[in-house]
Order: structure tokens, then sequence, then C-alpha cells
């Protein structure tokens, strides 16, 4: 199937995304957004799994350079998002853990992909 234009449902996923984008923007930490947000989700899922993230993790899972995460989870740290704590049996890990704040923004993140994209990706069904 070819795409020969763009449609009114194209219109609508653009203006859900771009509408998610500024809440983003206002929402996730200001210190570089997107890695921050990659990094935020990546400590949660770990978190929710009940396995902790390690610094060394990070920069398998999301692919940006060790010094670049360093410094954005150095930010993160500092600004109540995320805590690091060393490894009590190898001093040298590190391993990372959502704050209560972090969590609180996750849900309302959640919240916000529902209401910018539910009424997109939801098939509507119409009753006769």
């Amino acid at each position: 199937m070819r795409h020969t234009g763009i449609g009114p449902s194209d219109h609508a996923l653009a203006d859900a995304l771009l509408a998610l984008r500024a809440w983003e923007r206002g929402h996730i930490p200001l210190h570089a957004p997107q890695i921050s947000l990659d990094i935020l989700l990546q400590v949660a899922a770990s978190a929710a799994r009940h396995q902790p993230a390690r610094m060394k993790d990070l920069h398998l899972a999301i692919g940006y350079s060790q010094d670049r995460i360093r410094e954005v989870v150095h930010h993160l740290v500092a600004d109540d998002w995320i805590e690091l704590t060393a490894d009590a049996r190898d001093g040298r890990s590190k391993f990372l853990k959502p704050t209560a704040r972090a969590l609180r923004l996750l849900e309302d993140y959640r919240a916000q992909l529902r209401g910018a994209l539910g009424a997109i990706v939801t098939p509507r069904v119409e009753v006769a």
C-alpha cells in the first residue's frame, strides 16, 4: 500500500505528538531533556523489574557515551530525579534508582501519553 498524502488522522497524530512534545519541554528535566527522559525511563524500568540500574547498563541501553551519561546523571541526582548509590560489594559500580519525584513525573507522563494518543491509537467501535 502506497501512502499518497496526509489525511485527517495524520494531522491528528502530528498534533497529538506536538502537544506531547510541548508537555515534555515543560516537565522533563531541562538539562538535556531527551537523554534525561531516556535515563529516567531506563532507571524506572529497572526498578519495576527489581533489578538495579547501573551506569554501564545505561550506556549500553541508550547509546550515549559514558561521559555524556555521567554528566546528565550528575544533574539528575543534583535535581532529585534519581538516587545514585555505590554497590556494597564493589564500590566502583554505581546503582541508580528513581526518586519519588521521578515516579510522579512518569505517572504524569503516562497520563499525557494516554490523553495525547488515546483517541488516535484506540480504534473506535461504531455502535449500530
